[in-house]
C-alpha cells in the first residue's frame, strides 16, 4: 500500500500541489466492487445519465449474463489460475437424457446434485465454457497479447481521496505495462465501426481517462491507453484499439463532470427527471435538444 503526496493538474493552466491519500493494492475483485466510500467509471456514468440513475441504480443493478461471459473471460485471460478454482462447467454429456434440455425433471435434478457438488463455485454451461477456452486460446496466440498485456502488472486497484471536486475514486486496470494499458472488453462487435458504436454508447472514454489519470498519479506515467476488444459472439473475433488523446480529453472532461454532479447530490441538490444546472431549459421548464452533447 502507498499513501504519498503528488501534483495534480486538473487544469492545463492551473497546477496545485495538494496532499491526499493513494492507496494501491491486490485485493480481490470482489473486494474492490465491496470497497464503499469511492466512485468509479460506472458510477460516474450514472450520474451523467441522471440523478435518480445514480441513486437507483448504484448499489442495486444486476449483472447481465454478457456482464457474467465477460467477466468469467477475463480471470481466464489475466488470471488462469483462478479460473478453475472459480467456476465449473454444466457439461451436455452430464445430462440424464442428453436429448432433452436442463429443464427436464431427470437433468433437472442431475443439475442439483451437480450445482451441490461445485458449491461455492460459480457454474458456467457448456457453450459458455467451450466460447471462453476458444477465445482465450486464440488471444494468448496473438503477438500484441504476448507484448502488451501476458507480462504486464494485472488486475491492481487504485484508490484516492479528494481525487476531484472533493470526491474519493477507485480505478483497476486490467494489465498495465511502464507506459501502457490494456482494457479487455466484452462486446457484441469487435470490429472497428461496431465497436466504435459501443466505444460511445458505454462511455469507454470515462473509464479510460479515469484511470490514465489515476495512475499517473501513482508515479504509473501512462502514454498509450488501449483496449482489446473481444466479442461474445460466434465466431468471438478479437481486435486491438487505442484509444487517441483527444478521446482521453473528451472522457476526462466527462468524469470531472460527472463527479461534479456526484458532489452536489451529496450535498442534498438532486433532480427528478433529467433537468440539471447544465442544461438550456424554456419559459415552459423544457429542456431545449442541443446537438453539443457527447
Amino acid at each position: 500500500k502507498i499513501s504519498a503526496t503528488f501534483t495534480h493538474t486538473s487544469n492545463p493552466n492551473k497546477t496545485t500541489t495538494m496532499k491526499r491519500k493513494l492507496t494501491t493494492t491486490a485485493d480481490s475483485h470482489e473486494e474492490y466492487i465491496s470497497k464503499d466510500g469511492y466512485e468509479s467509471a460506472s458510477t460516474i456514468k450514472l450520474a451523467m445519465q441522471s440523478d435518480q440513475d445514480y441513486i437507483w441504480f448504484k448499489k442495486a443493478r444486476p449483472s447481465t449474463k454478457s456482464q457474467s461471459f465477460g467477466t468469467a473471460l477475463h480471470m481466464n485471460l489475466l488470471e488462469p489460475d483462478r479460473f478453475e478454482q472459480h467456476y465449473w462447467c454444466l457439461r451436455n454429456e452430464d445430462k440424464v437424457d442428453r436429448d432433452a434440455t436442463w429443464v427436464v425433471k431427470a437433468n433437472k435434478d442431475k443439475k442439483v446434485e451437480l450445482i451441490a457438488q461445485n458449491q461455492g463455485k460459480e457454474c458456467l454451461e457448456q457453450e459458455e465454457w467451450d466460447a471462453i477456452q476458444i477465445v482465450s486460446e486464440r488471444v494468448i496466440f496473438d503477438n500484441r497479447f504476448t507484448r502488451f498485456v501476458a507480462q504486464s502488472t494485472k488486475e491492481q486497484s487504485f484508490y484516492a481521496e479528494d481525487f476531484y471536486a472533493g470526491i474519493a475514486t477507485k480505478c483497476r486496470p486490467d494489465s498495465y505495462m511502464p507506459t501502457i494499458e490494456v482494457d479487455i472488453k466484452t462486446t457484441k462487435s469487435a470490429d472497428p465501426k461496431g465497436f466504435w458504436y459501443e466505444f460511445l454508447k458505454y462511455k469507454y472514454h470515462i473509464q479510460r481517462a479515469l484511470a490514465v489519470d489515476m495512475m499517473r498519479l501513482f508515479g504509473i506515467d501512462i502514454e498509450q491507453s488501449c483496449i482489446l476488444a473481444v466479442s461474445n459472439e460466434a465466431p468471438y473475433n478479437h481486435e486491438f484499439y487505442r484509444v487517441p488523446e483527444h478521446l482521453l480529453e473528451t472522457g476526462r472532461e466527462m468524469y470531472q463532470e460527472g463527479l461534479r454532479r456526484i458532489a452536489r447530490i451529496r450535498d442534498g441538490q438532486i433532480y427528478t427527471g433529467f433537468i440539471a444546472p447544465e442544461h438550456e431549459v424554456d419559459q415552459n421548464g423544457m429542456i431545449v435538444l442541443e446537438n453539443k452533447w457527447k
